[in-house]
């Protein structure tokens, strides 16, 4: 199998990134980036893209591969502008999955978030309804769409509020739906690669118990 990697500097990217090149199945792994990653191995290609232009970025995803999205950001790092938010998550993942298809790979899988609805009130979870919407339309052969709850694992960058949930949320996570469980960004990883590997063709939502692999650290 062979793997395009979009957002692969981020907390659960970057897992998957590590695994990608671990996993045997996976003979060539590409990544789309913006500035290059202190990261070697004798399968994977790193490619520098302007992600404000489709057409660039597009072209340089692998034909016939498995593509996983893990783009997103935050509204510290756009300064509170909610169309450059909207820029990023939205129009990068849709471009991706537009050339998905254009490339005849063979899954789409991409990161949205539990609650996600394109009628939400709130503009997070409107967002991510709204990509789910968008992508579901292109009806590519495979659309897997992973919908966490709160991801465990340290990031790059400082978020007071988030570190303040993932000391907090374990404790009580055993009182919480599934659903709304936090997950190891390693783990949710590990379960984007395990759906990889499915033959079922269509559109699946893959949230709950149903993210969580048995036995994974």
């Amino acid at each position: 199998m062979k793997a395009t990697l979009i957002g692969s500097s981020g907390l659960v990217g970057s897992y998957l990134l590590n695994q990608l090149l671990n996993d045997p199945i996976f003979v060539q792994v590409q990544i789309l980036v913006r500035k290059k990653l202190s990261v070697s191995h004798p399968k994977l290609t790193q490619v520098v893209v302007d992600f404000e232009r489709a057409d660039e970025f597009q072209a340089n995803i692998l034909d016939q591969s498995v593509v996983f999205s893990c783009i997103g950001t935050t509204q510290k790092k756009v300064h509170g502008d909610l169309l450059a938010y909207r820029k990023i998550d939205f129009d990068i993942t849709i471009h991706a999955a537009e050339a998905a298809k254009q490339k005849l790979c063979s899954h789409f899988i991409f990161i949205s978030a539990v609650g996600a609805a394109s009628n939400s009130a709130n503009f997070y979870l409107k967002l991510k309804g709204e990509i789910e919407v968008a992508i579901e339309k292109l009806q590519l052969p495979r659309t897997i769409v992973m919908r966490p709850s709160l991801l465990l694992g340290k990031r790059q960058e400082n978020r007071m509020a988030e570190q303040m949930g993932q000391w907090i949320m374990p404790i009580f996570s055993w009182l919480l739906p599934h659903r709304y469980r936090p997950i190891k960004a390693n783990q949710l990883a590990a379960k984007m690669i395990e759906m990889s590997k499915s033959t079922s063709l269509g559109w699946h939502i893959v949230e709950g118990k149903e993210l969580f692999i048995a036995n994974h650290d």
